[in-house]
């Protein structure tokens, strides 16, 4: 319901360990300890993966949902049919708690079909295009919507309509068009006895009480949903044009379309009464849009890429009932330098990566009868907004069978003093020669990572 605030103080220590299902070649292979399974498939090009995870969320306090271990179980697949010119691909995932009940989701960052010709394609269902880097680079979900089930891990997810790529060597046109709209998806949510609940340890739930001279009142939430038909039936469009004068690209994108976060405004009142003062609060869930543009610059070479990204986004005037309280965004231009340098060719050589979020505009207020300056009912609708990024991608072990790898992620977030380090080892063993008519193709991952909110 509301968008979900990093904790303060918080430290975040999370060990990964998988067992990964895979299909290559035309086989699908079952990987386990001293065990393969194989089965002949149609096609090629399938890949699936499942999952057990563990996370352990430490701070001085309890997480936000009063869990602090959580045991997740994961599958994701994904899978290419090739029919004559017709492409059929298919890329879903869900995720299941094993310790919660009913804490479970699914999700589907791509699943569409395609009529491929040498010059054109047309597709129809969910696809991903690299509409701006800036937001596909550091995550907003401005453009396309983030899959939250883990604040720090979110998935991105195309948009949902029919796409027109019309294509040569040297340039490339997009066009979409779609009826439909799917707001942003994140760790599901609860509405009972008046309150919003969540076992996600990312979820920040409104408060439960208004401080009173002599007491408090109780707030009771009531979430007025409107039809379906509301919420799905808007209609978005945009379109992309890249010009490729090899080494460099120039990409310049833009599409109308509803913001991926449901605007929320809210309406309340206090009843005072003799044996307990209550405060009901009604939600009435609204589709807000707004326009998005982006240029992107970049050049690539064998081993160095630099980018220049810019996304200006331009909000729809919205029109709401008069005693309703809701959040006002004024428009915002983000600006985005960055690189990535591989320095040898060498397979030992580190991958690093660094890149500038600047951010113009893009002021939130409040409007309403509950609007109080200082406080807020809303959260901030983008994670970050001036902050830099460095990412190191360093080879460690490569053998004939096996490899270990070593990634570190920091992003730095000037504006509310913010900070996030990720560490990640990954061993993999892809192949041993275990003597059995199949290869053996084990894989564990171990991941250690830290969050620390450096803010007052």
């Amino acid at each position: 319901m509301s968008t979900i605030r990093l904790c303060k103080s918080a430290f975040l220590f999370l060990i990964f360990s998988c067992i990964s299902i895979q299909s290559k070649a035309g086989n699908l292979s079952l990987e386990l300890p001293g065990v393969e399974l194989n089965a002949p498939l149609l096609k090629k090009g399938h890949d699936v993966e499942l999952g057990l995870q563990d996370e352990k969320y430490q701070s001085a306090s309890t997480s936000l949902s009063g869990y602090n271990n959580f045991t997740d179980a994961k599958l994701r697949a994904k899978g290419q049919i090739n029919w004559s010119d017709v492409k059929f691909y298919i890329d879903l995932g869900g995720t299941y708690s094993t310790h919660i009940s009913n804490f479970a989701t699914a999700y589907a960052p791509e699943l569409y079909a395609s009529y491929v010709h040498p010059n054109f394609e047309v597709t129809l269902g969910r696809k991903l295009f690299n509409w701006s880097m800036l937001d596909s680079y550091w995550q907003l979900g401005l453009w396309q919507t983030d899959f939250k089930w883990n604040y720090l891990q979110p998935v991105e997810q195309g948009l949902i309509g029919g796409f027109f790529n019309l294509h040569n060597s040297e340039w490339t046109l997009l066009l979409f068009a779609s009826p439909l709209y799917v707001p942003e998806q994140s760790a599901p949510y609860s509405l009972s006895n008046g309150q919003i609940n969540s076992q996600s340890p990312w979820f920040s739930p409104p408060a439960k009480y208004v401080q009173l001279f002599s007491g408090r009142a109780n707030i009771n939430y009531n979430l007025v949903t409107p039809p379906t038909s509301y919420i799905v039936n808007q209609f978005s469009a945009g379109m992309a044009i890249q010009w490729n004068p090899k080494p460099y690209s120039v990409k310049l994108s833009y599409v109308y379309k509803p913001r991926n976060n449901l605007a929320l405004p809210v309406d309340g009142y206090l009843a005072l009464q003799p044996n307990g003062s209550d405060a009901p609060v009604y939600i009435y869930p609204k589709v807000a849009f707004h326009h998005l543009a982006a240029l992107d610059l970049n050049y690539q070479s064998q081993n160095l890429s630099v980018w220049l990204s810019t996304l200006a986004e331009i909000q729809n005037p919205q029109t709401f009932d008069s005693n309703v309280t809701y959040q006002v965004l004024s428009n915002q231009v983000l600006f985005s330098p960055g690189f990535e340098w591989t320095p040898f060719s060498s397979q030992f050589s580190a991958k690093m990566g660094a890149s500038l979020l600047l951010q113009s505009g893009g002021d939130v207020s409040e409007v309403g009868t509950l609007a109080s300056p200082g406080t807020s009912i809303f959260s901030y609708p983008i994670n970050y907004r001036d902050a830099t990024q460095v990412r190191v991608a360093q080879p460690l072990l490569r053998m004939t069978n096996q490899q270990l790898d070593f990634n570190l992620k920091w992003i730095e977030e000037f504006h509310d003093k913010s900070s996030v380090l990720m560490a990640e080892f990954n061993y993999q063993i892809e192949q041993l020669n275990s003597g059995l008519p199949n290869p053996l193709r084990p894989r564990v991952g171990t991941t250690v990572r830290r969050l620390a909110d450096g803010g007052a």
